[in-house]
């Protein structure tokens, strides 16, 4: 700054005098106070135009010391009636507790972030907000609170309208499986009596014709119903209701029964199914049974149906990973039609094939392989498969579960059983056989077709057994036999022959049999434990597996002929006749007792004291869980075995089944073999010898 001095003089008589001054230049001053009120003008159009409420409020009292339009407009005053309140007096009772939280802790650390809370408005009514708040020094030294304040309305709007969609989703998921467990019984009711009396209709004198149109319905019937089961199976598993039930699990009969189910549609396509099962695999492991056996037989399902000709083949491969654990590899292989890179992206999609024209030709829902894609990922594992099309398709899963080693006294012995000839033209099936009696210190021989077996027995000694394949192409197994009994003059007792064949068996094998001499048969495919049971019986060697019977006692159990009372209760006319008539089939001496509702089911209960129940689940007046629950409040309905029989397919119909005190709990349509099951289990047994 530079300064200047002025002198002004002045005489006695009013002539100026001289005076005295400084000069200041204040530009910078003026420059930096327009700054400042730029940046005031900027933080008060920023403070008026804001898209969030702001105010200013006094710590101490909570009185508004200034608001912008934003934080005015929800709450319907003016700026002036607004300034003339405190923070309290927009602050509902039930809130009090929260502030005075909020104010302790803006005085200890300087802030508040993100609380909600009600605001009130000058109408009354009140209105959602979020606050920010941090502690600033105001006029005269006073604390301020600087408060942001976020009218949350629309976002409450938003989150009640997400809520009830989601309620909305939850109440639509719980309609749609009521409405297929309601589908399901209407279905399953009427299928009940198609089925069961297909099966009735079987056992009586039918033409040739008659049998061929009844097989043809019963094939349909059971076709239609696996279709209900896959819809069913993956309206479950898309609406979170399916649970694996992990049990300790015979996993060998799990297996085998899987491949059984397929035998009899291999058989008829002339298929060659084979069953490789690792000898190291643990009898017992921890898992679902049900689950495992249905993604086995729609694996191995699927390629018997994608397979014209050749072989269908379920390996599985064990690896202990310590003395409790182990992972289980499961493989179903092929030799059909094969799957393109295209088809692939489609197979594991709901609805849909690899090719839709397939459709036509194989049928199916497509749900087949998502269902069982969507189970072992339940178990933990995935789905894989390996195709090349025209080539064959393999698919492989791996689980790993709790496992208990097998415990044998020892291992089995075979003293009179060292060496043996197998003659197969299925070189796979030659391999399984062999390994399976390798394992169990027999040393075997191949031949692929009848005549180098022939020529190998002309110049070889006796083999202890020859394995022989009844389907072989150009020369058979029987005529493979005939030569050896006819022209080699090997007998029976001299050349023991096993007979190799499928399931599909007619008068002509049982009289070849009997012509040759043929005292041993195994259906194809073959089984370690129905070739050792063989084995034992024609080394004559009492067995020496854990609980073994011994040779040349079979024990069997059958129903007593005690007066047996069976009551039944059924509404529906069909069903009623349909399993008294099975149950009067297996057991001709029982008394049945009809009850057509829940009331009259507990009356009878109470007056016959019966020995076994089938109950209805779904009756009119009175269900059958209700009926359930009173029987066994009575004195004589404690023990009453009590099954249930349902048309609904679903785990949680079971467990309310459980709960009210049923026993068993049986699906419709009723099986034969399920009912024949169930009287055995409940009903007094007499021994036979």
């Amino acid at each position: 700054m530079q300064k200047a001095l002025e002198f002004i003089t002045a005489s006695d008589d009013g002539q100026p005098l001289m005076m005295f001054g400084t000069h200041l230049d204040i530009s910078e001053r003026k420059k930096i106070e327009k700054e400042k009120e730029y940046q005031m003008a900027l933080l008060k159009a920023l403070f008026e135009e804001s898209t969030v409420g702001i105010a200013l409020i006094d710590m101490e009292t909570g009185a508004f010391l200034d608001a912008n339009g934003k934080m005015l407009e929800p709450t319907g005053y003016t700026k002036e009636e607004f300034l003339a309140l405190t923070y309290w007096d927009l602050t509902p009772k039930e809130y009090l507790t929260l502030e005075q939280n909020a104010l302790a802790e803006m005085k200890e650390k300087g802030f508040y972030s993100s609380w909600e809370k009600e605001c009130i408005r000058k109408d009354g009514s009140r209105y959602p907000i979020r606050l920010n708040g941090v502690v600033v020094d105001g006029l005269n030294g006073k604390k301020c609170i600087w408060s942001i304040v976020e009218d949350i309305t629309e976002f409450r709007i938003a989150e009640e309208t997400l809520v009830k969609a989601k309620e909305q989703a939850i109440a639509g998921s719980k309609a749609k499986s009521e409405f297929l467990a309601n589908m399901s019984h209407e279905i399953r009711t009427p299928l009940n009596g198609v089925i069961g009396f297909n099966e009735l209709l079987k056992t009586t004198s039918l033409t040739a014709e008659q049998q061929q149109y009844v097989d043809s319905a019963n094939v349909s019937a059971h076709a239609l119903l696996s279709i209900i089961s896959d819809i069913l199976d993956f309206s479950k598993i898309e609406a979170g209701m399916l649970h694996l039930e992990l049990l300790k699990t015979d996993i060998i009969s799990v297996i085998e029964e899987s491949i059984d189910m397929v035998k009899f549609q291999a058989a008829k396509k002339n298929l060659e199914l084979l069953l490789d099962i690792d000898a190291t695999l643990p009898r017992f492991a921890v898992t679902d049974p049900i689950r495992l056996k249905q993604v086995l037989t729609n694996l191995l399902s699927n390629a018997v149906k994608f397979t014209e000709k050749g072989e269908v083949a379920l390996q599985v491969i064990y690896e202990s990973l310590d003395p409790n654990k182990g992972k289980i590899s499961f493989f179903v292989r092929d030799t059909g039609i094969g799957i393109t890179d295209e088809q692939m992206e489609k197979l594991f999609k709901a609805f849909s094939q690899a090719d839709s024209s397939t459709t036509r030709k194989f049928g199916g829902t497509g749900l087949g392989l998502i269902i069982s894609d969507l189970i072992v990922k339940k178990f933990g594992g995935k789905i894989e498969l390996h195709s090349h099309w025209g080539e064959g398709t393999t698919f492989h899963f791996t689980i790993i579960t709790d496992a208990e080693e097998q415990k044998c006294s020892r291992s089995l012995q075979f003293d009179r059983i060292k060496h043996c000839l197998i003659i197969d033209d299925n070189d796979n099936s030659c391999q399984i056989l062999q390994a399976i009696l390798t394992h169990h210190g027999i040393t075997s021989e191949v031949c692929h077709d009848g005549l180098s077996a022939l020529k190998l027995l002309e110049t070889a000694q006796p083999f202890d057994i020859i394995f022989c394949d009844y389907q072989m192409p150009n020369f058979s197994g029987s005529e493979t036999i005939r030569m050896m009994r006819n022209e080699m003059k090997l007998s029976a007792e001299t050349q023991p022959v096993i007979l190799l064949h499928s399931l599909v068996e007619d008068a002509s094998l049982h009289e070849m049999c009997n012509q040759l001499d043929v005292r041993y048969r195994l259906t194809k495919p073959i089984k370690q434990n129905d070739i050792l049971t063989t084995l034992q019986q024609m080394n004559s060697v009492v067995c020496t597996a854990v609980e073994s019977t011994p040779s040349g006692h079979h024990k069997t159990s059958v129903l007593s002929e005690k007066n047996i009372k069976i009551l039944i209760a059924e509404d529906i006319r069909t069903n009623m006749l349909l399993l008294k008539l099975l149950i009067e089939k297996m057991h001709t001496s029982a008394q049945v007792i009809e009850a057509k509702n829940g009331h009259e089911t507990v009356r009878l209960a109470r007056e016959i004291s019966p020995d076994l129940i089938f109950m209805d689940v779904q009756m009119p007046d009175m269900d059958g869980l209700v009926a359930t629950q009173m029987i066994r409040s009575m004195n004589n309905g404690a023990n009453v075995p009590i099954i249930a029989l349902t048309a609904g397919a679903f785990k949680e119909d079971m467990q309310k089944c459980l709960a009210a005190g049923m026993n068993e709990f049986l699906t419709k349509p009723i099986e034969k073999d399920k009912i024949q099951s169930v009287l055995l289990k409940y009903l007094p047994l007499k021994d036979e010898i």
